[in-house]
Order: C-alpha cells, then structure tokens, then sequence
C-alpha cells in the first residue's frame, strides 16, 4: 500500500490542496481574520508560526516533506565569539549585547563624520552619512527577511518606531507534486462564492467591531466600493464588446457571452445583495457565524419618590451563559479543549487550579467539567467628573474559563460578556438571578457538547474588588464606619484599632456563621456582624460566598491601598529627614533610566499635599519597585527604621505578586506580614490602619485557598471596560446604551470565533541557521551539555513566548539554592529556537551579590556560560540591569519562592506561635508538607 500524499487542510473553512504554494495562497482569502499567522494545517497538524520561514522549516524537519530548498544565508549583523556586536570603527571596537544600542552606537559616529561598514557580515558597504546607512538596512536587508518578520499581537507603543532586526532567508519553491490523494476535494466553485462573501463581511466586521468604525461610515465605504465596482465593470463591458466586435463576433453573440459572464458574478451580487445595508450585514454576519444573542430582560423595581412608593419598569441585557459555553466549543481561537485537572503534589502554587478552592470543587473522576469564574464590577462609561457623572454608570458582568491555560485567560478576547445593566436600576435577586438559575440547570443536567458529550459546569470563584464582592455576598459596604467590615472574618473595628489589635488573629467566617448572620441580622436594620442578607449565589450546590468564594484583589487592596498610602508616608518622612527635597525626588523620578516595558508605566511625580501616591495600580507598583535605584545617591542610613519599613513593605509585594510560590514559603509571608503591620503602626500611631491593611494580613492564607494571588486579581478583567467606553465615544448616542453595548461586543466576538484572535505560543524574530562553531569554545560547550539534544536550531535575534519578549542583553534568573541565598543572575547573549519550538537562551553566568537593605543585586563580571529552557528559569519575567553609581544593579520583579523553604537556621528565630500561621501548618501537613517555621533576623 502506497504512502498517501500529504494534505494541507485550511483552519478557517474547508479548504484542502495538495501543496504548500496553494496552501498558501488560500491563505491571502481570510487576510481580514489573520494575516500575520501561518498556519500548518498538513494532515491537520495545529502548529502556527508567526512567519513563512519557520512553517516551512517546520512541515521540512516535523513532517519529513520537502516542500523547498532552503538556503539559509548567514547575513547576520557582525558578533565576535561571545555573541556580541562589535563596531566596525578601527579606533573604537566597543561592544553591544543589543542590536538596538549597537546601531544608534553607530550612527553616532556616523554624525562626526566617521567611515561606518554596514554591520551585516556579508555585506562590505561603507558609509558617512546617517540617513545613507539607514536607508541602505531598510532597502537592502530589511526587504530580504520579509518573510521572518515577527508580526506580534501584544500591544506595544513602540511596535512602529523599532528597527527591523530581521534576518535574510532566501527560498526556492518546489513542492510537493500533487498526485492520488484518500481525501476527496470539494473545492467546488460554490466554495469559492460562498468564500469571498465571506471575506468581504469579515473585512466589515473587522472595521466596525475590531476597530470600532460607525456604522455610516461602513455604509458609506460599502457603497463607494460598489460604485467603484460597477465603474469598473462598465469600463471593462465596453472594452471586451469592442474586442469582440474586432474579432467579428456577432452583437447577439456578445450580449449573451458578457449578460451570463457579469450575471454570475459573485462580488456584484454581495454589493447589491447581502451586504447592502447595516440590516443585511447584521443578518449575514448572525446567520453566517457562531452568535449569541443578548436577551432583554423586563422587571419591576418599586423606587420611592416624594414619600410614595412607585413601581417602575427597568431592563437588563443577558447573554446566556450556556449558549457561551457552547460557542467557546466553535471558537478557532481558543481551542477550548478538555483535559484531566493535573493535581500538583510538590507544594507549587502556580496557578487557581492549584489552589484548595479549586481542588474542593474539581471532578477527578470527571474530566469533561468547566471550570469558571464570574467577575462583576461598575463602569463609569463617561468622565467621571463631568456632568454625565454616575449617569450612565452600568454594571458589567463578565465571564472566564480556568480551563484554558493562563496566558491564554490573560487576553480580552477571551473574557466572555455575560451581563450589562445601569447601576440604578440594579435588583440583587433579580440581576444575578437570572444568572443563577442557568448555573443551577448547567450544574444539574450540563451542557452537550458536539463530539464530546454531556459537560458539568461549575462556579470556582467571584473575583471583584471590595465594594462588588461585598454588594454581592450580602456584606456590609460602608468600610469606612462598619464595625465588621472583613468577608473572611468576624473582625471587630474596635479590637482592630486597640494596641496590638492588628496582630489578633479572628476567627474566620464559615458557612454555618455566615447562615447564623443572615438568620439574626432579618431583624436588624443593618444586618448582624457585618452580614445584610444571603447572597443569591449561595444557592448553588457547589459554591458559597464563604468556603471562601470571593476572591481579593491585590491591585486595589495592596498597589492602590497600602502602598499608595504607605509609601507617601515613608516619603514625607524621609523628606523631614532631609534625605532629600520633594524637587530632588521628582527629578530622580523624571530622569531615572527606565527599560522600555517600565516606561510604560512610568511614576507619576509626587504631590506634596495628597496622602497618597497619585497613579495606577502598575505605576505605584513601578515606584516601590524601583524606589531604592531612584535614590540611590540619596541613602542616608540603611538601618533607618522606616527605611526598613519601607523595604519589609516592598518584599511583602515581591512575594505576594510572585507567579509561583511554594507552600512553605507561606508561612513566612504571614509574619512578615503581621511585623510590617505592627511597625507600620508604631511608625505611625496617628495614622490609622486603613481596612485595606487588614486584608494583607489574610494573604498567606488567600495564597492557600486560590493560588497566587496575581492569577485572580481583576485589572485583566477591568481592562474589558476599555471597549465600552471606546463604543460610548464612537456612537455618541446613550439612548439604548445597554442594547448597543451588548450587540457590538457579541458580534465582535462572533468575528473573532472565526479565527481572528489566534496567536502563537513562540513568535520569532531575525531567525537564521545556528553555526555554533563561530561562537567561542566556553559557548560551544554549555550548548553541548543542554541535556536534551538540540537538533535544526534556529538563532533568533528577538524571541517571544507566551506574550514576553526576550532579547539580547535582558537579566534572567538563572538559579538559587533557597530564598535569596546564593541567586545566580545571567545575561542572555543567545536566543535559540529548535524545530519543535522549545525555546533555549545562553546566557553569562554574571557574579551576584544580594544587597539585603535595598533589596536589589549587585551584577559583576562573567563567571562562565549556560544554556537554559525558557521554561525552566526560575522567572519568566526578562529584566534589565541600571547602572548607578557605577554599579550594574537589577531589581527583581517579584520574589523566587518556588523552592521549599530550606532558612539556615544560623540566621534564624523560631517564630511564636500564631493562631493563623498554626491553622496553616495543620492545612499544609495534612497535604504531607513538612516545612519549619522560621524567619531571618533583622
């Protein structure tokens, strides 16, 4: 039996073809759903790559076709033997880890007139002027690596300013031949028709949900195309009767021949058919592709008015949870796929699946389960100080599937739409009852699934910040007077605020307490012990508000709580000290060296009067980070205790914003927790501990229940918000906001279902052939002692994994023996990409010394070379190293705690016993995790 001949089967539609050159040309059909991605497709194979060179490198080396004759040419920019750029000038010859800083390195020469070679090997052009070189990369080089151009998704403001760093590779087509096939083609000339209606309501989609374009201005596009059309065509009617007549072709002949040739045609009959109108585009684009549609729901809502009592009528838009479910199935996107829950047994906390709120509720027996997570929050559409203030406020409720992996969880598009109501309208027991009652029938009876069978669906959490989750539990929401103000405990404010009272552990909130409450609480205005009613959510069968159910959010409660406020405090009295002026601090603020991704979200300067640091979650975040690097020059006294203060607050948030973190460690987090309470309010006695400090005492425990903590905060979801106030500031009509808010993001996520949202794991940049015998013989060697044998390795000059962009010269973590002792610090110096898309980096192995008083690492010189996974750094987060004071210093992003926690007990002191900390060991051990509990000195 012959061996079949492989097929390319398009993802979009049912497309096939026999080669790569058709394959590919299919692919310019749905440019208007994804243009920057190639898929693989052959013998279905669902591998996409982000140019046309790694897919062929791909089908060549994993599928064994030889689909071209590669010549993989080594026009690199110049490196010398330890991979780093070196300039051409003979007087010069410094070196660059950055391809960036090398070329501005050399267009600085070039402005004092300077002879500059351009920096590609094989190519020997010299040059004097600044604006010839540039011209000569962007022509010359730059044109030859179009193919292996790195188009990524991940929204930067410096993707159009950047210089190409692609590198050449060159192709001779020659695929495969077709010949017998076991697959039967119907690439029939219906397809076709159907195919380019298709494209064309995609490219409309694409301009009125994507880009958010008004709906008369897509009407006035799709009618000026259409009359440009027909021109067009009127144009060439004439021209072929006259050939026809030329070529003595009778009149009635020719009236017949072009009457069925411009009858049939396929993109006059959808302008003047079925995309002529918003109504028919809407029709076309719900029939044609996987929609849900928003239902409107009527209630009654009694208001009082002048004393009186009045009933009055008020609407909500639904979108159906099980319908969402079901169309998540037919996303081409997602590629939701359902697989056993890997439970973790080495005490890693790596993601909510991790976590004892997920693990009580997960089906081990079950796998076709969906695992979700509701999110609800208030949206204040128009400037909130405007006159429209509160006006058009809606409540948003959104929705997220754990099953998908978490860089996934992390996109917009990916957050479903499950309600929108004004705020002053809102009913409890009606808005979120109705999305009960579809849970409770999807927990009973599932949801049916096509080729899979019948799915469980369960409620994991609710995330939200205080005021939501508290409005949504039945607790209190007046944190600011309320004596029990904490959902996860029977905190009283009175003990809370006595001497010591921070440190009191109280006892946590449970199922038959919260019950108990809501009984004693019918009777009282207020409610009892900080409990008005019972949450409507509290009906479902695997799911209460205190098992616990409603996570926190670090980014409200600690970046824009505690450390917005604490941070302004150590700030002034740091000022009072005369370590530096408020003008000074500003200054460093404005002048300090920050990397591209920290420009971002750069410090805003600081207000002398406010009580707090002004700016966002990210920006604050950003200033504790690097607040010992902006100052460096004015440290005064390590050993001051509010400087100490200061740095305990700042390795609470390195810890508590850590991607991974080992149960151990988690003991530790609570007492380094309750000490910085504690001295926070020595420090400080007549500013009082604010709520928000009090739920940083619950954060080991929180860390327990849901995992880390940076997996379930809300910012991702609030980003969705983005895309209501952009449609409010396009329609400009707040009549049926609810409906036009509903419908538009339902029909984008129609569009995107499609296909437009696919990404790739790994994207690639400036790949070329891996000759490693041009590197040193120390960089030949940790190549060689890569355990697993690295085969077909592409070097990249940028690579991107999972949305994080690596590049030369970035700081990775490379090692640590435990936490903070012995961290091993690397340079990358090599990006490598073999041909199943495993990632490598060789990386300088720098000398690394741990300043503990300012937390940051002293980097020194190379000490030898590694090559490591990208998935096994101990952060995947890149970094990049400031040079102060004549010093290479690195401030982490969040603190390594992946290791069990091994202190030496030299450097150590048995902690007291601590009601929380106790109730943790017995939940850890019962998990069969010895730890220790022990702290370092200070």
């Amino acid at each position: 039996m012959g061996v079949a001949t492989p097929v390319f089967f398009c993802l979009y539609c049912v497309f096939t073809s026999l080669t790569l050159t058709e394959h590919l040309k299919h692919r310019d059909d749905h440019r208007h759903i994804n243009r920057k991605l190639f898929h693989c497709g052959m013998n279905r194979c669902e591998k996409v790559f982000n140019s046309e060179a790694l897919l062929r490198i791909h089908i060549l080396r994993t599928h064994a076709v030889k689909v071209s004759d590669l010549k993989l040419s080594r026009s690199t920019p110049a490196t010398n033997s330890r991979g780093q750029y070196v300039c051409s000038v003979a007087v010069c010859k410094k070196k660059f880890e950055v391809y960036k800083q090398f070329l501005n390195h050399l267009y600085g020469h070039l402005s004092f007139k300077v002879n500059v070679k351009c920096p590609y090997s094989a190519c020997q052009k010299i040059y004097t002027n600044e604006k010839s070189l540039s011209s000569h990369l962007t022509r010359k080089h730059s044109s030859k690596a179009k193919s292996s151009v790195c188009h990524s998704q991940a929204v930067s403001t410096l993707s159009t300013v950047e210089i190409s760093e692609e590198v050449p590779v060159e192709f001779q087509e020659n695929d495969v031949e077709a010949g017998n096939s076991i697959y039967e083609f119907q690439n029939s000339k219906e397809d076709q028709q159907a195919l380019l209606l298709k494209n064309l309501a995609q490219f409309c989609m694409r301009l009125e949900y994507h880009h958010i374009i008004p709906e008369k201005v897509i009407q006035y596009i799709m009618e000026e195309m259409s009359n440009v059309y027909s021109q067009g065509l009127s144009f060439l009617d004439n021209e072929l009767r006259q050939q026809m007549k030329n070529e003595g072709i009778l009149d009635d002949k020719i009236q017949r021949i072009l009457s069925s040739v411009f009858k049939n045609d396929p993109t006059a009959r959808t302008f003047n058919k079925e995309l002529r109108s918003t109504y028919l585009r809407k029709e076309f684009y719900k029939r044609t592709f996987t929609f849900v549609q928003p239902q409107k729901v009527i209630f009654d809502r009694t208001i009082v008015r002048d004393g009186k009592e009045i009933r009055k009528q008020c609407f909500y838009y639904y979108v159906p949870v099980k319908e969402t479910l079901l169309a998540c199935f037919e996303d081409k996107s997602l590629n939701l796929k359902l697989k056993p829950i890997h439970v973790r047994t080495d005490g890693l906390l790596c993601d909510v699946t991790d976590g004892l709120v997920f693990k009580n509720k997960v089906m081990l027996d079950d796998p076709l389960t969906i695992y979700i997570v509701i999110y609800q929050d208030g949206v204040e559409i128009v400037n909130p100080i405007g006159p429209g203030k509160k006006k058009h406020k809606i409540l948003a409720i959104y929705l997220s599937i754990l099953n998908l992996p978490d860089h996934v969880r992390s996109h917009i598009s990916s957050i479903k739409l499950v309600g929108l109501c004004k705020e002053k309208d809102f009913v409890h027991e009606v808005i979120y009852g109705k999305i009960v009652e579809d849970l409770q029938e999807l927990e009973r009876n599932g949801l049916y699934v096509e080729g899979i069978g019948n799915v469980k669906v369960r409620l994991v959490f609710i995330a939200g910040d205080n005021l939501g989750s508290h409005a949504l539990g039945g607790f209190v929401e007046n944190f600011s007077k309320a004596n029990y103000f904490c959902r996860y405990c029977h905190l009283y404010r009175p003990t809370f605020s006595s001497r010591n009272g921070e440190s009191i552990e109280f006892d946590l909130r449970t199922v038959e307490s919260y019950n108990e409450c809501v009984e004693l609480g019918k009777s009282k205005k207020y409610g009892h012990k900080g409990v008005k009613f019972d949450s409507v959510f509290n009906k479902l069968r695997n799911f209460h508000c205190c098992n616990p159910g409603l996570a926190c959010c670090l980014g409200h409660d600690l970046m824009e709580g505690c450390i917005a406020f604490d941070l302004k405090l150590f700030i002034d009295f740091l000022i009072a000290e005369s370590w530096f002026t408020l003008h000074e601090l500003n200054e460093a603020i404005a002048k300090f060296n920050y990397s591209t991704e920290e420009r971002k979200d750069q410090p805003l300067p600081i207000q002398e009067n406010a009580s707090r640091v002004k700016g966002g979650a990210w920006q604050i975040w950003t200033l504790l980070r690097l607040f010992p690097l902006i100052v460096q020059e004015y440290i005064t006294d390590e050993e001051n205790e509010v400087w100490q203060a200061l740095m305990m607050l700042s390795e609470i948030t390195e810890i508590v914003c850590s991607p991974t973190i080992h149960k151990s460690n988690l003991p530790y987090l609570q007492e380094i927790t309750n000490s910085y309470l504690t001295v926070r309010k020595n420090l400080f006695p007549d500013v009082k501990l604010r709520p928000k400090h009090h739920y940083l005492s619950h954060y080991s425990w929180l860390c327990l229940m849901f995992g880390p903590l940076m997996k379930v905060w809300t910012l991702r979801f609030e980003s969705k918000h983005t895309y209501f106030k952009r449609t409010a500031r396009v329609i400009r009509n707040f009549k049926n906001i609810l409906y036009s808010f509903s419908m538009k993001h339902e029909l984008l996520q129609c569009y995107l279902r499609s296909g437009a949202d696919l990404r790739c794991d790994v994207e690639a940049a400036g790949t070329s052939k891996l000759f490693v015998s041009t590197y040193s013989k120390d960089i030949q060697d940790a190549i060689s002692n890569v355990p697993s044998n690295l085969c077909n390795v592409e070097e990249c000059l940028k690579l991107t994994v999972k949305g994080t962009e690596y590049a030369k010269g970035d700081i990775v973590v490379l090692s640590q023996d435990s936490y903070e002792c012995n961290v091993q610090l690397g340079r990358i110096i090599l990006l490598l990409l073999d041909c199943d898309q495993n990632v490598y980096f060789v990386c300088e192995k720098l000398q690394t010394l741990f300043r503990p008083r300012q937390r940051l690492y002293i980097l020194g010189e190379c000490k030898g070379y590694a090559c490591v996974k990208q998935d096994e750094l101990l952060s995947f987060y890149p970094m990049k190293s400031h040079r102060v004071a004549g010093h290479q210093l690195v401030k982490l992003k969040h603190a390594i705690m992946q290791q069990q926690n091994k202190m030496n007990i030299n450097e150590t002191i048995v902690i007291t016993s601590f009601t929380k900390i106790e109730r943790m060991n017995i939940e850890l051990k019962n998990q069969n995790i010895n730890i220790i509990i022990l702290i370092t000195t200070r």
